[in-house]
């Protein structure tokens, strides 16, 4: 793990100190290979390699490549989802931006196909999200008809198939419950900008509000004890691109979204896992986390190995309050009431619909 975390951090901060040294205690090849592969970091691995001016093994090459391959054919057909799902809203006068998946990463990282994306992600307004539906059920795509309302009212998500292959996953919200949500959800569509795919266009958030999207998938993904390495990873490149300027816009987006817990708590995880991050967003939003889970060692293994054998979580409670501010203040302590009276209520839901329960939540 030491490797993976120190080739992150080669490749987001051109660090390459020690790394040569961390590389020589790497185990058995296959050991390293799934802890990547359960990352879905090989990109990364690569570009640590590349900055650092060393030579990857012969399995890292074989293991990205592939990985690369992958990649190519998993988001390829969500791109050609786009193509389809895109042109049918807008014909319908419904705003909608894809986030997550290759577009973000084409808005990060200039590529495609930095790892797979098995769904298009999609975001509309509450108030279209039925409308919505109804318009992709026109050109084919039809929700599952085991969808319950815990799926379409608590995680404010429904999975939506394609005959000919590919999902979409058409949400109204932006974060479930275990974690605070964006205020105005309706800004991340206000704002979005044009990502041209052919002759498609493509509306997603701007880099300051994807940003904020990968602070809350980084949060929900620790929340439920799955790898989050490339939210964080995602997080902190994205950061590093920020001007000044953007930089303190972003820290006033988190503001005006309510989102200040859920970002300082990202930032804090990206700079103990790879290092610093701009001064204008750490000056702005951040603080420190003084929770004992979340020093350095300790929090690499919950980012990268959390389904690790004898792994000791906190509980949950103290990730959200956390996520809320992590602070005794009436602020934190109301968001934290808010937030787990949500997840009381879409354990009231799950709970009606026997047939959603052990099925992954995306």
């Amino acid at each position: 793990m030491n490797a993976l975390v120190a080739l992150c951090r080669c490749a987001l901060t051109g660090d390459s100190r020690h790394l040569g040294e961390v590389l020589e205690t790497v185990g058995p090849p296959e050991i390293f290979a799934g802890l990547v592969d359960h990352a879905r970091l090989w990109a990364a691995c690569e570009t640590g390699f590349a900055r650092a001016q060393l030579t990857p093994p012969d399995f890292v090459k074989e293991r990205a490549q592939a990985a690369r391959a992958r990649a190519m054919l998993v988001n390829s057909r969500a791109m050609g989802l786009a193509r389809i799902a895109f042109p049918c809203l807008e014909q319908h006068h419904i705003p909608a931006i894809a986030f997550k998946g290759p577009f973000h990463q084409r808005q990060l990282y200039d590529d495609w196909f930095v790892r797979r994306s098995n769904d298009l992600d999609l975001l509309v307004p509450h108030s279209r999200f039925e409308e919505a539906l109804s318009a992709l059920a026109s050109v084919g795509f039809r929700m599952r008809p085991e969808t319950s309302q815990w799926w379409k009212f608590s995680l404010g998500e429904v999975h939506c198939d394609y005959p000919g292959g590919g999902v979409i996953d058409l949400h109204h919200r932006l974060q479930q419950p275990g974690c605070p949500a964006p205020r105005d959800t309706a800004d991340f569509i206000e704002t979005a900008e044009i990502q041209q795919l052919g002759e498609t266009s493509i509306p997603l958030p701007s880099l300051q509000h994807a940003l904020l999207i990968s602070a809350l998938n980084f949060c929900k993904e620790l929340f439920h004890r799955k790898p989050s390495a490339r939210y964080a990873f995602d997080f902190a490149a994205g950061a590093l691109q920020l001007s000044p300027g953007a930089g303190r816009e972003f820290a006033a987006l988190a503001r005006r979204q309510g989102l200040e817990g859920p970002v300082d708590f990202t930032i804090a995880a990206c700079e103990s896992l790879f290092g610093p991050l701009p001064d204008m967003i750490a000056a702005s939003v951040r603080r420190p986390v003084a929770a004992d889970w979340a020093q350095p060692a300790q929090l690499a293994r919950l980012v990268f190995t959390p389904d690790a054998p004898g792994l000791r979580w906190p509980r949950r409670r103290a990730l959200l309050w956390q996520f809320c501010g992590g602070e005794p203040s009436a602020r934190c302590s109301f968001d934290f009431a808010a937030q787990a009276s949500r997840i009381a209520m879409g354990e009231v839901l799950r709970n009606a619909a026997p047939e959603t329960a052990g099925k992954a939540v995306s």
